[in-house]
């Protein structure tokens, strides 16, 4: 199976590295509804992962290396977004009006359809949370950043564990994806959540109600897709840039920092992230409540190939750190040493890949997740030494996963994307107390999604077939 799962990941870089010959400039500018120019907006083209900031002048340019009919967005703070279709090979550079706004408004979401779309025409009610609105909210629980999105809720153990709760479903009937990758975890467990840092991610989707024939069987409730930022890009030339962040709260003396360094130089893009917390018990008009405490690292690297018909992306994930759990029935005045701790570690490799050929978009994403999570309490009297801290349970999840697509159409009625997907998982019980039996699980599956579009009008649909 691992021999399986390499040559797999080999398909992977080939269709993110193979590239086509000939290749076409898209450019443009960027202006005010007044025609003044905009500095310093983002420009990007979500189906290639191509990304730029505009000169002073507001003028982006991009090269793409096959013809075909994609998806441009724009934001700038204090704007609303502009997105707009435009086809390739296009004589005259685009020109993109942007109009002032106080509220935040989501140009494009690729939940909920795998390919960029307007969220008016989305087939299922969604919601997005990113700008300063995301980065506001610094805490390590990506479902207590996201709760106050319309129909939204969390399942939380403490201020800093939780799971995020769609419409009254939770644990395995949300599906948390991380860049369109599915992140694998002990869903049943109300002291385990999603493995994202809320300071890692640029935008989070959420896709309200079933998309089980995109996602599988576990999309019951809706989608949660956190995307972290695309990587820089030089368009040809060179650029370096770093970033630091510290944030703090009083009640329960937290306090975090954030460090980031990008580079990129002709078709190279990379960045370095890395975030660190630390919170001791909260405190309350009544008193301190005991066993709150936590202390996390949480970062990633990430490496970047661009073409112009392919691109590759290579990237790697740490998630983890020590979360003490307040427990309602625990003794009256117990300290901070009595309670139990849970330690979760999740590391993550990424692989995805584009590739452009004969009016067709390939994508492919593979990714191994090595998820582990640990309780230690201290030893009952009977059964131990007292005082003394041990491990209750040890459980480790191996999942390899590969998602192979293929997107079709833009320039007529009728696009949409066809693809298959398999995983591949072993769950090993390490510890004394053994929660859930030792399991492996295979899972394959075919599936297509098909939009007609005609005048205002808007038709989808799927199939899929799943084996397990």
């Amino acid at each position: 199976m691992r021999r399986a799962w390499r040559s797999a990941l080999w398909v992977a870089a080939l269709l993110g590295l193979a590239g086509a010959a000939h290749a076409a400039t898209l450019s443009g500018h960027v202006t005010d509804a007044a025609g003044a120019a905009l500095s310093d907006a983002v420009v990007s083209v979500p189906e290639l992962g191509l990304r730029a900031v505009t000169r002073a002048d507001g003028a982006f340019a991009f090269t793409v290396g096959e013809s075909g009919t994609y998806t441009l967005v724009v934001r700038r703070s204090g704007y609303a977004p502009a997105s707009l279709s435009f086809t390739l090979p296009k004589a005259e550079p685009l020109q993109v009006k942007l109009v002032t706004t106080p509220f935040d408004i989501a140009p494009v979401q690729v939940t909920a359809s795998r390919s960029p779309i307007d969220p008016d025409r989305s087939p299922q009610p969604t919601a997005t949370l990113s700008g300063d609105r995301l980065q506001r909210e610094h805490t390590v629980s990506l479902a207590h950043a996201i709760q106050e999105l319309p129909g939204m809720r969390t399942l939380s153990t403490g201020a800093q564990v939780g799971k995020p709760v769609v419409r009254g479903l939770a644990g395995p009937r949300v599906l948390v994806l991380e860049d369109g990758y599915r992140l694998e975890d002990y869903s049943w467990s109300d002291e385990d959540g999603p493995s994202v840092d809320a300071w890692l991610t640029d935008r989070v989707e959420v896709v309200r109600g079933p998309e089980s024939v995109l996602y599988g069987s576990d999309a019951l409730a809706g989608v949660v897709n956190a995307l972290p930022a695309e990587l820089p890009n030089a368009a040809g030339g060179s650029v370096t840039r770093a970033a630091a962040g510290v944030y703090g709260a009083s009640n329960n003396a937290e306090f975090g920092t954030a460090l980031k360094l990008e580079h990129a130089a002709g078709a190279f893009g990379g960045r370095l992230f890395v975030v660190g917390r630390h919170g001791d018990d909260l405190h309350t008009p009544d008193g301190e409540i005991p066993n709150t405490g936590f202390g996390a690292v949480n970062g990633e690297t990430a490496l970047g190939l661009r073409g112009t018909s392919s691109s590759a992306t290579l990237r790697a994930a740490h998630y983890g750190g020590e979360f003490k759990l307040l427990e309602a029935d625990a003794p009256p005045g117990e300290n901070e040493e009595g309670g139990p701790e849970r330690k979760t570690s999740d590391n993550r490799v990424q692989l995805g890949g584009h590739l452009l050929l004969g009016g067709l978009r390939f994508e492919s994403k593979a990714q191994w997740q090595n998820h582990s999570l640990i309780e230690v309490a201290d030893e009952p009297g009977g059964g131990g030494t007292p005082g003394t801290e041990s491990e209750q349970f040890h459980l480790v999840l191996d999942t390899y996963q590969l998602d192979l697509l293929a997107h079709h159409g833009g320039t007529g009625e009728l696009h949409g994307a066809f693809g298959v997907s398999g995983i591949a998982q072993t769950n090993d019980t390490r510890g004394p107390i053994p929660l859930v039996p030792d399991a492996r699980l295979l899972n394959g599956a075919g599936y297509v999604f098909e939009q007609v579009d005609h005048g205002p009008w808007s038709a989808l649909g799927g199939l899929r077939v799943d084996e397990r």
